[in-house]
């Protein structure tokens, strides 16, 4: 661990769904910059195979944890800088919700319920809890993850997002509140008939 430069953290299937493939395609480029990246999960082979060619050629900068381990889940979640969920599509994004909670800032591709939870980060508002990225493509991810260390790098505006990403309330009171609210809302207005 090299405490100057960010870990990225991935947990999740290894299949082409969860951006696998994407995040395969950058670790050459994380490694020139020296960032580390951490990857727990089982999936296809063929991803198995190709992330541990990564892990002999970069042992510096890439952990590969092939398994099921939700202790090492929380680890990472909670140990890490960034969380990682480049998917293809994704109905609910649970992951980044665990990860806001212990202040592991999101870097997700805009898509399904991902685009729902985070919110790009902007350093001169102080608003968002995270990046996003819209083309299905390694670049994209990679400038994502460039934009995130530019905001690493400055502490005032790192404590600021890592505080944003902690105040983030998904949480069924928090949803209860809000449906609350609707429903009080339309209680109160007349039917137009």
């Amino acid at each position: 661990v090299d405490q100057r430069v960010p870990i990225f953290g991935f947990v999740g299937r290894l299949v082409d769904q969860k951006g696998i493939d994407l995040l395969a395609a950058a670790i050459e480029d994380m490694a020139k910059e020296r960032w580390q990246l951490v990857v727990l999960g089982t999936g296809e082979e063929d991803h198995h195979r190709a992330l541990q060619i990564f892990r002999k050629r970069h042992p510096e900068h890439f952990g590969l944890n092939i398994a099921y381990d939700p202790f090492m889940a929380k680890q990472i979640y909670a140990g890490a800088d960034f969380f990682l969920t480049p998917s293809r599509y994704e109905p609910c994004g649970l992951g980044p919700m665990i990860a806001l909670r212990f202040g592991t800032v999101p870097i997700v591709r805009e898509t399904g319920g991902l685009a729902d939870t985070v919110r790009e980060f902007n350093p001169k508002t102080g608003y968002g809890n995270g990046f996003l990225f819209s083309d299905y493509h390694s670049k994209e991810l990679f400038k994502a993850m460039r934009r995130a260390v530019g905001v690493y790098q400055h502490q005032k505006a790192w404590s600021r997002l890592v505080h944003n990403a902690m105040a983030c309330d998904f949480s069924w009171a928090s949803s209860a509140r809000r449906y609350a609210t609707v429903y009080e809302r339309t209680e109160r207005k007349p039917l137009k008939v």
